[in-house]
């Protein structure tokens, strides 16, 4: 009885031309946001140093809810990708509905903390006029 031949390994270059072709478009992703960052930052900071604090302010407020949110809408991906491997096409569908509702509810929960900016962040020892554009500039 013969032992069972080891599979064959596939050549270094081909393993890193599956990684740059995967890898490439996220690092120019992750280049253009930067670069839109860096532009924003530079455009708002034209304008003076207060309204930079206050953009600065209001952008991590929103992030924080944002990256909150995407967690939840992460977790719905391994979901969806299971029920597709069985064929339960109900279960997608359910999958999506509850994951929207949570959204819906999360988002409904994060609306007062958005809503009242302004006061939060003179809560948390801001001054009135940078968290009064912070406000703004989230809505």
């Amino acid at each position: 009885m013969e032992a069972p031949a080891a599979p064959a390994t596939k050549p270094f270059a081909h393993h890193l031309r599956a990684t740059l072709t995967l890898g490439l478009p996220l690092v120019a992703m992750q280049v253009t946001q930067m670069l839109i960052n860096t532009t924003d930052t530079v455009m708002v900071g034209w304008l003076g140093v207060e309204e930079l604090a206050a953009g600065v302010l209001a952008f991590q407020l929103f992030f924080t809810v944002l990256i909150f949110a995407l967690g939840i809408s992460a977790a719905l991906m391994p979901l969806v990708s299971s029920a597709l491997a069985k064929g339960e096409t109900r279960e997608v569908r359910r999958s999506a509905r509850m994951a929207l509702w949570v959204l819906l509810l999360v988002s409904l929960a994060f609306q007062p903390l958005l809503f009242f900016a302004e006061e939060l962040l003179i809560a948390l020892g801001q001054k009135p006029s940078t968290a009064a554009l912070s406000a703004q500039y989230l809505v």
